[in-house]
């Protein structure tokens, strides 16, 4: 039964054209799920190896929502970023409904540096309006102001 649930989503995946896909990973043994953790867990050490002077940076890391509503906050937390032409590194537990994410700004860059506050304001905002939390999972639920 549960192959065939596994076989239906992954034909869902591979026919839905209603959003824009990278692709996706199919992990089945010990072995292959291993690979993509890892993946995940060496993903903060790519991003702190990008060059150049825009830096992904932590102050959105830790959002946390209900994981029934992860999709929508994904989607609105991307076209936030999006509508700003920044590139970001995006990971998290899908299980727990927690996204990390780093936007890359160049501190040296005043205009690159407020978007920090406009950023957090709006991000604050989207993880409320789904009933979540800005620091989830590191800092308990709470972060400065924002508290």
């Amino acid at each position: 039964a549960l192959a065939e649930q596994v076989e239906a989503f992954t034909r869902h995946l591979n026919q839905d054209a209603t959003v824009t896909r990278l692709g996706y990973t199919l992990a089945e043994g010990r072995e292959q799920i291993s690979a993509v953790y890892g993946m995940r867990k060496r993903s903060v050490g790519l991003l702190g190896n990008v060059q150049g002077e825009k830096r992904p940076l932590p102050f959105v890391e830790d959002t946390a929502v209900p994981p029934e509503h992860l999709a929508d906050f994904i989607s609105e937390f991307r076209t936030a970023l999006d509508a700003r032409g920044l590139a970001y590194g995006m990971f998290g537990h899908v299980d727990a409904g927690v996204l990390h994410v780093r936007p890359a700004l160049d501190m040296k860059d005043p205009a690159q540096e407020a978007l920090i506050r406009d950023i957090s304001d709006e991000v604050a905002a989207l993880t409320q309006k789904y009933g979540g939390l800005l620091w989830g999972e590191h800092g308990k639920g709470v972060r400065s102001e924002y508290a």
